[in-house]
Formats: structure tokens, sequence, C-alpha cells
């Protein structure tokens, strides 16, 4: 089974001069989480762990302009099927709010976004319509744990073991026994997975956005860490 995720872009224009960008300037997830492999697997005492949850081998199709899913117009997006791994999905995520706050169409969310006007979104498998928040922009008009809400565009893979780590501690809570150790040990290792995986888009979404900003002049180049979004103050990334 197979699903697409999407930008919806204000124009053809737009949807062009991004897609130029990317054709010059885009990495695969191969790329992107290349530099961060020793990292992944080699703790900071030397010993070998397991990273779950992860593949070095990119399984995107895309960027494309014509979806296998959705048939949306004027949309930049990427294909993909079952067994997709939960950082390369950050990553697609990610890069489809940074195109979204950049060249995005905009629309009303009633629901999901009560009082904020027209907002960025992106488009899951061609129907269903995420928000996305600039917390700087949107944080005082929406609940803090608003599932939208993003930092300079960012929304990392933390944020989903968080909550994992949550929920099997309620279980076990409901259930009244103690997690099983070797779980106990999953999850603390996929944390760490979900930090460097992070760290390697954060990386990434940085490099694009001192291209994005040089090649349109619209904004000074950003210093170490910081990424600029129209809109926005800037955000040093490394301190979220």
């Amino acid at each position: 089974m197979g699903y697409s995720f999407a930008t919806p872009c204000k124009s053809k224009k737009a949807r062009d001069e991004m897609m130029a960008f990317l054709n010059d300037y885009y990495r695969s997830w191969d790329q992107v989480i290349k530099p961060f492999k020793e990292e992944l697997f080699v703790t900071g005492s030397g010993n070998m762990r397991v990273a779950p949850q992860i593949s070095f081998d990119t399984r995107l199709r895309g960027p494309v302009t014509e979806a296998a899913y959705d048939d949306g117009k004027t949309r930049i997006a990427f294909d993909y099927g079952a067994g997709f791994s939960d950082a390369e999905r950050y990553w697609m995520y990610n890069l489809c709010y940074w195109m979204a706050q950049r060249v995005g169409r905009r629309r009303t969310f009633s629901k999901k976004a009560p009082g904020c006007g027209a907002v960025p979104y992106v488009v899951y498998d061609g129907f269903e319509a995420w928000p996305v928040l600039e917390k700087s922009e949107f944080g005082d008009k929406v609940a803090e744990d608003n599932e939208w809400l993003v930092e300079q565009g960012f929304r990392g893979m933390e944020s989903l073991v968080e909550w994992e780590h949550q929920a099997a501690q309620e279980n076990a809570k409901k259930s009244g026994e103690e997690m099983p150790k070797a779980f106990t040990e999953w999850l603390a290792s996929r944390a760490e997975t979900a930090r460097i995986v992070d760290k390697a888009i954060k990386a990434e979404l940085l490099r694009l956005s001192g291209l994005w900003d040089a090649r349109n002049n619209s904004d000074p180049e950003p210093s170490e860490g910081e990424i600029h979004v129209k809109g926005a103050s800037s955000t040093n990334l490394g301190s979220m």
C-alpha cells in the first residue's frame, strides 16, 4: 500500500521556483543521515548499541509534482510505501513544513487551528490537511500541546518518542505491572536515536534555509544555528 505527502503551493510559479531550487540542492535521506551514522550506533562510552526504527536507505519517491496518491494541483509531493522508517518520515514531514512556510498555500482550520486565520498547510494522502502553526506566531492562540505547532518549521521525531514513553508508562500503571527491562532499554535507545535524527534534520534545514535566502535575496543569511522564517523571528535550533 502506498501514500503521498504534499505541500500545496500558492501558485504554479511558486511551485516551479521551489522545484528548481530542490533540483539544485535537495538531498535524499541517505545523504542527510550519512554524517551521523557513527553517532547513531556508538554510545558516548564507545559501546555499540542498536538504533531502532532507522533506515539508511531512502525509500521516498520525490520530490515530484505529480504524486501517485494525490491529484491536487500545484503541489510538491513525496510518495512512499509500507515499512517506511520513522526517521525518514520525519525528514519528509519537516521538509514539507519548511516548503509550506515559504511557498505554501494558506487556508483556515476552524477545529485544528481556531482563531489563527489562514495558515500554511500540508496534505497527507491527498485529502487530510494538517496546518503548519509557527509557535512564535500562533503559540498564544492554541493550546500549548497543539500537535500542529512547529518551531521555525520544525517538529521532530523526539515528540513522537516522548508520546510513546508516556503511553507506555500509563499502560503499565493501569495494569499494575512494571515495564519489562528490555522494553525500557529499547525506549531509551529509541529516544537517543530520535535525538540524533532530529539533529540531522535540523542541520539539513539550516543548509537549505541559507541557500534559499541567498537565492531569493529575501533575508540576510542566518547565523550558525538559526533558520529564518518569513513572519517569524529567527530561532536557534540548537536550543530546541
